[in-house]
C-alpha cells in the first residue's frame, strides 16, 4: 500500500494543473525549495503546504488525509487476500478478508482497502452483483477522494490504491461484458501513469496489474491479438523488474490467447506444441520459485486442456 509524502503528491498535483514549478512557486517560496520538497530532500510548515494547495485550488485537508501511513498490519493479509482473489481460491481470499476485518482502529486508506476488497470476494462468491461491487468500489473511493466520479480518469493524479480500485470497478464491468467500458477505465489509468504520477519505490506494480487486466479484458472480448499485445508489454516489463510472480500470471494469459487464436482457425506463426512449450516453461517457473499454488492450477490446465 506504500507510504505517501506530502512533496510527492504537490508534484502530482502541480502537473495535473499543467503549472511549472516557477508558476505554483512564485510568492510562496524560491524554485528550489519547491523543487527539494517535491524530490522529498527537505520538508516544508503546514502555512507553506497551505498556500501550495490554495493556488491549485486544492482542499487543503485532503493531502493530510492522503498522506496517512498505510498501516503495515494489514500488509500481510492483504498479499494473501490478493493471491486468492489472482487464483480463483475463495476460501484463503475469505480467511484474509476475516483477518482483516478484524482490525477496528483503521486510517481511512485502510478502510478503504478492506471495502474493496469485500466488494471483490462478494462478487467472486456471488453474493452480490458486478453492479452492487461497483457501488461499494465507488463507496471505498470516497475515504481518500472526495467525489471521485467527477474527477477526469485521465489526468487526475491518483494514487497506488485509488488506481488498484478503478481495476477493480473494470473488473466488475468485464463481469457484465461491458468489456469496452472496461478497457476505457484502464486504458486511462494506463495513460495517467505515462504521465509521471507515481510513486518511484512502488515502481512497475500496479502498471503490470493494469497491463494484466487490459490483457484478460481484451482476451475476454475476443481481440486476442491485442491481448497478446498486451501481454508481451507486460511479460516485458517483468523481466525488466525482475517480477516472477507477475511473470508467470502473465506468461499464462499469453499463452491461453494463443490457444484461442488456434482454436479460431486464425493465420498466426505459433503451433499448439508453441503453446504446450510455453506452458511447461511456466510450470518449470512456478515450481522454481516455490509458487505451489500457481503450479498446481498451471497442470491442472495441461491435464484438461493438452490431455497430459
Amino acid at each position: 500500500m506504500g507510504v505517501y509524502c506530502k512533496g510527492e503528491l504537490i508534484r502530482q498535483y502541480r502537473q495535473s494543473c499543467g503549472l511549472s514549478q516557477e508558476e505554483l512557486s512564485e510568492g510562496i517560496c524560491s524554485v528550489q525549495t519547491l523543487s527539494r520538497i517535491e524530490n522529498g530532500r527537505q520538508d516544508g510548515s503546514k502555512r507553506l503546504y497551505h498556500c501550495l494547495m490554495e493556488r491549485l485550488a486544492k482542499e487543503t485537508e485532503s493531502i493530510y488525509l492522503r498522506i496517512e501511513e498505510a498501516d503495515g498490519r494489514l500488509d500481510k493479509y492483504i498479499r494473501e487476500y490478493g493471491k486468492g482473489i489472482r487464483y480463483w481460491d475463495g476460501k484463503n481470499a475469505e480467511k484474509a478478508l476475516k483477518q482483516l476485518e478484524g482490525f477496528t482502529d483503521l486510517t481511512r486508506i485502510g478502510k478503504q482497502a478492506i471495502l474493496a476488497a469485500k466488494a471483490m470476494l462478494s462478487m467472486k462468491l456471488g453474493h452480490i452483483t458486478p453492479g452492487a461491487a461497483r457501488q461499494m468500489l465507488w463507496e471505498a473511493l470516497e475515504y481518500t477522494v472526495e467525489r471521485p466520479l467527477q474527477k477526469d480518469l485521465g489526468s487526475y493524479p491518483w494514487l497506488d490504491p485509488e488506481s488498484g480500485i478503478w481495476c477493480k470497478a473494470a473488473e466488475t464491468y468485464c463481469e457484465e461484458n461491458e468489456f469496452a467500458q472496461a478497457i476505457h477505465i484502464l486504458k486511462s489509468l494506463h495513460k495517467n501513469m505515462k504521465r509521471g504520477y507515481r510513486i518511484p519505490e512502488k515502481g512497475q506494480t500496479l502498471e503490470l496489474i493494469v497491463l494484466g487486466s487490459l490483457t484478460e479484458a481484451y482476451g475476454k472480448k475476443g481481440e486476442h491479438k491485442r491481448a497478446m499485445a498486451y501481454a508481451r508489454r507486460g511479460i516485458e516489463l517483468c523481466r525488466k523488474e525482475k517480477s516472477s510472480e507477475f511473470l508467470i500470471l502473465m506468461l499464462w494469459r499469453m499463452e491461453w490467447n494463443m490457444e484461442k487464436l488456434l482454436e479460431n482457425g486464425e493465420d498466426v506463426l505459433f503451433t499448439e506444441n508453441d503453446c504446450l512449450n510455453m506452458l511447461r516453461k511456466n510450470i518449470c517457473l512456478a515450481e522454481a520459485i516455490g509458487k505451489k499454488r500457481e503450479k498446481k492450477l498451471l497442470e491442472k490446465h495441461k491435464k484438461e486442456y493438452y490431455r497430459l
